[in-house]
């Protein structure tokens, strides 16, 4: 099966869940467990358009200093996967100096790495399309803008029947944050408190974990099951509680009579399947006024915050000081090590650091 033209698994020639969800390129066991290559060969600093993984932008009365870096998961069976994961930065978005788009994109499924980048070069296309409407209502434009990157990428060459991208957007508008989430990658703000700082997330994940999503998703058809409930080794009904505590088995979404899609989300850019089910690239978002205290952002994806709290992810990255990309290599580099004392793979893993200081 291709990424191109190709045939979305239906369930006939596979007799498991797991069998199904592996032979459709879709992630195992915890949340996010694709990639290749170890430790110190798969990390890499993503650049935009010749940009270094390091820059400085102004905006309103802050200089706003940002470092990003991509480490490819560690996957025995596909050593040669490629890293499904993106990062955006896109300085000076409308031309007015102090409007700055970053996002980071977590795709997922045989055309993961296709559809996170597809998205990832059309998001700021669509977004400068209509600067008015950005400058007028910047969650509403961003929200829109997601919505049309969804659409787009539905009638795209690409086959996004079982494949697609989560994205969460950090727009820079002047002395804001307006934060933009469809998905489970996360964006947390560190506030200055004493001599530490504290966690504040700007985005929350969108997943089975939550009462809300799963209401919303069974309203549209779907079956919300772990993988040991749809194989009978577990009693139907909510067993789980969060999660940390999952064991390795989240909730998932499946259709009424078959063994796919299988997401363990329920908002995403693509996975036109899922949208049958109640799957929605609809965001949520935070607008955020900086203020005196607020230190840095991390804007992750999921292989971070499958074993690191926000607090704790704060609290490594204000070590390193003003040395960004020693700081989110670190985090990278801890949640890499994470993930193999749980499994024998690890996640794609990004993170974009956005440091703040007043002029």
């Amino acid at each position: 099966m291709g990424c191109v033209n190709s045939t979305p698994v239906k369930g006939s020639e596979h007799s498991t869940a797991a069998e199904i969800l592996h032979a459709s390129g879709m992630k195992l066991g915890r949340l996010s467990v694709q990639g290749s290559f170890n430790q110190y060969e798969g990390m890499s600093k993503e650049k935009e358009d010749g940009d270094k993984a390091t820059g400085v932008v102004q905006a309103g009365e802050y200089k706003i200093t940002y470092a990003c870096v991509s480490q490819r998961g560690h996957y025995p069976d596909q050593p040669f996967k490629a890293n499904q994961d993106a990062v955006l930065v896109k300085p000076d978005l409308i031309g007015s100096g102090d409007h700055h788009l970053f996002a980071v994109f977590d795709g997922h499924g045989e055309c993961g790495a296709e559809t996170a980048f597809f998205c990832k070069s059309k998001l700021p296309q669509i977004m400068a399309e209509d600067a008015a409407a950005l400058r007028a209502d910047p969650p509403a434009a961003i929200h829109d803008a997601l919505l049309k990157v969804n659409a787009q990428l539905h009638e795209s060459l690409f086959d996004d029947s079982l494949s697609g991208t989560t994205a969460c957007v950090v727009y820079v508008n002047g002395s804001e944050l307006v934060v933009s989430n469809v998905g489970d990658s996360r964006c947390v703000l560190a506030v200055r408190n004493g001599g530490g700082v504290t966690a504040k997330e700007l985005s929350w994940d969108q997943t089975p974990f939550v009462d809300s999503e799963v209401e919303r998703v069974q309203q549209a058809g779907a079956r919300v099951l772990t993988l040991a409930q749809m194989e009978g080794d577990k009693p139907l009904g909510k067993i789980w509680t969060n999660e940390m505590e999952c064991d390795g088995d989240p909730p998932r979404l499946w259709v009424k009579d078959g063994y796919y899609p299988g997401t363990a989300f329920t908002r995403s850019l693509g996975d036109s399947i899922a949208k049958s089910i109640g799957v929605t690239a609809e965001s949520e978002h935070v607008v955020h006024k900086l203020g005196g205290d607020d230190a840095f952002v991390v804007l992750a994806t999921d292989g971070v915050w499958e074993f690191i709290s926000s607090q704790r992810a704060v609290e490594m990255v204000d070590k390193h000081g003003d040395n960004l990309v020693g700081a989110a290599a670190d985090l990278c580099a801890e949640s890499y090590r994470l993930w193999l004392t749980e499994e024998k793979r690890t996640d794609d893993i990004t993170v974009c650091v956005m440091k703040f200081s007043r002029q």
